[in-house]
C-alpha cells in the first residue's frame, strides 16, 4: 500500500506546483501563530508534499528549526529545492510506520494529511509522534471537514485522492487513546464555503496540575464584576 500511495504523491507533485501557495497554507500559520508557535520552536512537519507550508513555516520559525517529512521522495526533493535557501529546514522520506526521533519538537504539525493516511495506522503513529513533544509540545492538525468530504465523495468522487477519508473527533478521541495527551482544540471553520470544510484540532501534551496554584485575586474579581454587570 505505501508503495501505491507512494507512487501517486509521486504523480500528484506535478498538480501541487501548479496550485502552490494558497489560502489554505496561510490559514494553517495563522492557526499556529495562535496556538502558541513562536519564532524559536522546533517543528516537526508530517506530509510537507512539495513545501508550501514548509516555507511559510521556515520563515517564521527563523530561530528555530523545522525537519519536514513525507511519503513521496519527489514531492521531498522538489520541497528541497524550494527552501534551499532556508538552511534550518531539514527533509526526509517516511511513511510514519517506524518513525523515531531523539529530538524533541514544540510542534507536530499534520497539514491535511491524516486523512490521507489509513485510520488503522493512526495509533501508531500518535503514539510514536506524541514521545517526541517536549514538555509543552502540541500536536496540530488540519484536515477537510468529515461532512464536506462526504458530501464530495456522493457528489463528485473522481476529485478525490488515492485515499481520502472523513475523519470525525471520535476517531482522534480513540488513536490518541494512552498517548499522554489532552484535546485542547476542536474547530470546524469555513474556508473556501459558507459551509464548514475544515476543522483544525490541537493536542498538548498532558501536564500534571501544580498542587498550589497561583490565583490572581485582582483578574477574578475583575471577572466576578464583568459576569455581574455585563452577562
Amino acid at each position: 500500500m505505501s508503495n501505491s500511495v507512494a507512487g501517486f504523491y509521486d504523480d500528484f507533485s506535478k498538480n501541487q506546483l501548479k496550485t502552490g501557495i494558497t489560502i489554505r497554507h496561510y490559514s494553517i500559520l495563522n492557526k499556529l501563530k495562535k496556538a502558541g508557535l513562536r519564532k524559536d520552536h522546533v517543528v516537526l512537519e508530517i506530509g510537507c508534499g512539495i513545501g508550501t507550508l514548509t516555507g511559510l513555516l521556515g520563515k517564521f520559525v527563523s530561530n528555530g528549526r523545522v525537519t519536514a517529512l513525507d511519503i513521496s521522495p519527489e514531492s521531498v526533493q522538489i520541497a528541497k529545492q524550494r527552501c534551499s535557501g532556508q538552511k534550518h529546514i531539514s527533509f526526509g522520506v517516511s511513511d510514519m510506520s517506524d518513525f523515531e526521533s531523539q529530538e524533541k519538537f514544540d510542534f507536530v504539525v499534520f497539514p491535511d494529511v491524516l486523512e490521507h493516511i489509513p485510520v488503522e495506522h493512526h495509533a501508531n503513529i500518535f503514539k510514536r509522534v506524541a514521545k517526541t513533544l517536549k514538555a509543552n509540545g502540541k500536536i496540530a492538525i488540519h484536515i477537510p471537514d468529515p461532512l464536506q468530504l462526504d458530501f464530495i465523495r456522493k457528489t463528485i468522487p473522481q476529485s478525490l485522492q488515492i485515499i481520502d477519508q472523513s475523519l470525525y473527533i471520535q476517531d482522534f478521541v480513540a488513536n490518541t487513546n494512552n498517548c499522554n495527551l489532552m484535546l485542547d482544540v476542536y474547530e470546524r471553520y469555513c474556508l473556501y464555503s459558507q459551509y464548514p470544510d475544515y476543522n483544525w484540532v490541537v493536542f498538548s501534551s498532558l501536564q500534571s496540575i501544580p498542587k498550589n496554584p497561583i490565583r490572581n485575586k485582582a483578574l477574578l474579581k475583575l471577572k466576578q464584576l464583568y459576569w455581574k454587570f455585563f452577562t
